[in-house]
């Protein structure tokens, strides 16, 4: 069993920024995150409300900065699952392993509702389509669908934007996707079942 001064679950954005604070004053600091450094920000084709980047940065670039600068500043980054917290002094129970710390911060961010995978595939929190995907359908209104949406666009993927009510996404990514022809959207509509295809409720047929 590792131990620390501060844990931090979570290595997105808030993750990242918590931990290089806390190690400006020399503590023991440890970031738990399950998938990659970044989080969500791996999704996301360009990043253009982050400061320091006026003319905007991928995600991918952004996530791998995260992890540089984490490394240079000695926090030390565990990829692991954390399944149960015990009372302070904090004992962290992890998929792979166990870790103490006399401080905690949980930067756990957002995960996406999940629809009943019955009969054809389902992903959540890509980081890239997968190999020999050429038709996806994205749920959702908000930036994050469509940004997802746009990014499987450029490759080359046909893309069905699906949404229950009007769009909340910014401005500017509502006009991308329109201008796309890689990309159909689907408002008013919701998936009624998932077998073999899915079937939007409010459109007839199936995609």
């Amino acid at each position: 069993m590792e131990e620390f001064d501060v844990g931090v679950v979570g290595g997105g954005p808030a993750g990242a920024a918590a931990a290089l604070h806390l190690r400006r004053t020399e503590l023991k600091v440890v970031v738990i995150e399950r998938g990659r450094i970044g989080g969500l920000v791996w999704n996301a084709r360009r990043v253009e409300n982050y400061p320091g980047f006026p003319g905007g940065v991928t995600g991918r670039e952004l996530a791998e900065l995260f992890a540089s600068q984490l490394e240079r500043a000695g926090v030390e980054v565990v990829k692991d699952e954390v399944l149960r917290v015990e009372p302070h002094p904090f004992l962290l129970h992890g998929r792979r392993g166990l870790y103490r710390c006399r401080y905690l911060i949980l930067a756990t961010g957002t995960r996406p509702r999940k629809l009943p995978p019955r009969g054809i595939p389902v992903y959540y929190e890509l980081l890239e389509v997968p190999q020999g995907v050429r038709r996806i359908a994205v749920v959702g209104g908000g930036d994050v669908a469509f940004d997802y949406a746009l990014s499987c666009a450029d490759r080359g993927t046909e893309v069905f934007l699906i949404l229950r009510s009007p769009p909340k996404a910014h401005p500017g990514l509502q006009e991308e996707v329109r201008q796309r022809p890689e990309i159909s959207l689907f408002i008013g509509a919701s998936i009624e079942a998932t077998d073999g295809g899915l079937v939007l409720k409010g459109r007839e047929g199936i995609i």
